[in-house]
């Protein structure tokens, strides 16, 4: 189950997480607060005050390991190629802008790269992503391409 509430950072956040962890022993809530930025799962949103709109972009928390299956895997050729382009979709998808679509594109084929993933695939595949955007893969979120 996903909660989401707005409100101005405060005593009021505090005390309603309070409230909500009393409730049982066995179910902890976690609250995320910030005037212009917040982290949530996969995501961070943020205010972009200039264009008066939400953006996002993808959000890695610090345990993130990049784990990614190894290309010397004995998985069938058509599943790496898909996990490379599920991700690779997902940043798509999460990202409002292309310019930060860009960005971490180049960080998932450095990493994708680190596991073994032949450079040239990987970028062909990201190319084809990439010209998509907009189209097949539409941002989520913020700004939407003509």
């Amino acid at each position: 189950m996903i909660f989401f509430i707005l409100w101005k950072v405060g005593d009021q956040h505090t005390n309603f997480l309070n409230f909500l962890n009393n409730l049982c022993d066995y179910f902890k809530f976690t609250g995320n607060s910030g005037n212009t930025r917040i982290n949530y799962l996969d995501v961070c949103i943020w205010k972009d005050l200039n264009m008066k709109c939400f953006r996002s972009s993808v959000h890695r928390k610090p345990t993130f390991s990049n784990d990614y299956l190894e290309f010397r895997s004995c998985h069938p050729h058509f599943v790496k190629r898909n996990i490379v382009k599920g991700q690779m979709v997902h940043i798509a998808r999460m990202c409002s802008g292309f310019d930060t679509v860009k960005v971490e594109m180049d960080n998932l084929i450095k990493m994708f790269v680190a596991r073994g993933y032949p450079l040239d695939s990987v970028v062909t595949i990201s190319e084809q992503v990439i010209s998509e955007w907009g189209k097949r893969c539409r941002p989520l979120l913020g700004v939407r391409p003509e």
